[in-house]
């Protein structure tokens, strides 16, 4: 004859899964937050890092809003926080995300188009401004003053040079390098084909000349994206 069952003797009501589930939630948009970082994405960089603090507080604040939710829903969360495929699920798919973006490029966000043929030779207009001073204008100008500012500058081609930060990195069928500052500041630059080829084959520390696109929305409080570089010197 079975025992019979206390009540603090049955199964958890998932009050710590739901909870832990969105606390995984969490960690996973900040972990696509952190690749948009490492891939100049700013727009996925900023999304990411919004839907992980949404996920965040609510974790924490879950056990106080719960009762005030339908059962329905909250029933419906227990049911799949304590699922072991719905956690298999997300990490897999942060993990498919990171590994297909690593491999099939982004379309560029630059308001200047590439000729098609790539025998037509493009035009390119060097503007004369240190990278620094375009994150100092983000970084301490009024947001409405600083877009207006910058939105002179995108599209526009300026050249770059200074020490390599780390190896290249294959970004599908381009590479991006880093570009040191004398400040703390980098300059990322995107490369396609054979320039891209090139820059796989630098050293880090390399000191490198670039010629690349200032990319829409690419200049941020820490580093300027550069779009369709082409390496001028490198040694």
């Amino acid at each position: 004859m079975m025992p019979y069952r206390r009540q603090h003797d049955q199964k958890p009501t998932g009050d710590y899964a739901v909870p832990a589930f969105l606390g995984l939630l969490a960690t996973a948009f900040a972990g696509i937050g952190a690749d948009g970082v490492l891939s100049g994405a700013v727009g996925n960089m900023i999304l990411a890092f919004l839907m992980a603090l949404f996920f965040f507080c609510l974790s924490v604040m879950w056990n106080s809003l719960a009762p005030d939710l339908s059962k329905r829903l909250t029933e419906s969360a227990t049911v799949i926080a304590t699922d072991f495929r719905a956690w298999l699920t997300v990490a897999f798919l942060v993990f498919a995300y990171i590994v297909i973006t690593s491999i099939i490029p982004v379309p560029s966000d630059s308001s200047v188009a590439l000729p098609r043929n790539s025998s037509e030779p493009i035009e390119r207009t060097l503007v004369d401004v240190d990278p620094d001073y375009l994150i100092e204008v983000v970084s301490s100008r009024p947001s409405a003053e600083a877009a207006q500012i910058i939105s002179g500058y995108e599209g526009r081609w300026m050249k770059v040079a200074g020490p390599m930060r780390g190896p290249a990195s294959r970004r599908g069928r381009g590479a991006l390098i880093d570009i040191g500052l004398p400040t703390r500041h980098s300059v990322n630059c995107t490369l396609d084909g054979l320039q891209a080829d090139l820059a796989l084959a630098l050293k880090p520390d390399s000191d490198v000349s670039v010629i690349g696109q200032i990319k829409k929305q690419g200049i941020t409080i820490l580093w300027v994206s550069l779009d369709h570089c082409e390496i001028v010197s490198s040694k």
